[in-house]
C-alpha cells in the first residue's frame, strides 16, 4: 500500500538531548517542523516556545517539512530567551512585511 502523497510518508523520528533518548515519534515526512516540535514539546512536558530542534548543527525553522529526517536533537531554552527570540522573529516578520508592502505600493504608482 503506498502513502498518499496529500499525507506524506509516516516514519519514526528519535528525538535526542544531552542526556540521551528523549522520546520517539511517528511524523509524517509532508508536517512542518512548527507541527512536530508541538509534539515532542507535549511528549517532555514542556512549552514549544522553550525548544529548538536541531538535525545536526542546524537549527529546524518552523516552516522547513520533516522530510526524511529521523534523529532531531532537542534543546530547552529558558522562558526569557525564548520571549527575546518571539521578538526578534516578530521584528523580522514586521519588517519584512512592511518591505512588501511599500513595494506593492511603489508597483502601484508605476
Amino acid at each position: 500500500m503506498q502513502a498518499s502523497t496529500t499525507c506524506g510518508r509516516e516514519s519514526s523520528v528519535k528525538i535526542t538531548g544531552m542526556s540521551g533518548e528523549l522520546c520517539c515519534l511517528s511524523a509524517k515526512s509532508l508536517w512542518s517542523i512548527a507541527k512536530l516540535r508541538q509534539l515532542v514539546a507535549h511528549a517532555l512536558n514542556v512549552p514549544a516556545a522553550e525548544l529548538i530542534l536541531l538535525d545536526g548543527e542546524k537549527e529546524l525553522q518552523d516552516q522547513n517539512k520533516v522530510g526524511e529526517i529521523q534523529q532531531l536533537t532537542a534543546v530547552r531554552i529558558s522562558s526569557s530567551a525564548a520571549q527575546w527570540r518571539a521578538k526578534q522573529h516578530m521584528k523580522c516578520m514586521g519588517t519584512s512585511v512592511l518591505q512588501r508592502a511599500k513595494m506593492l505600493v511603489s508597483q502601484r504608482s508605476s
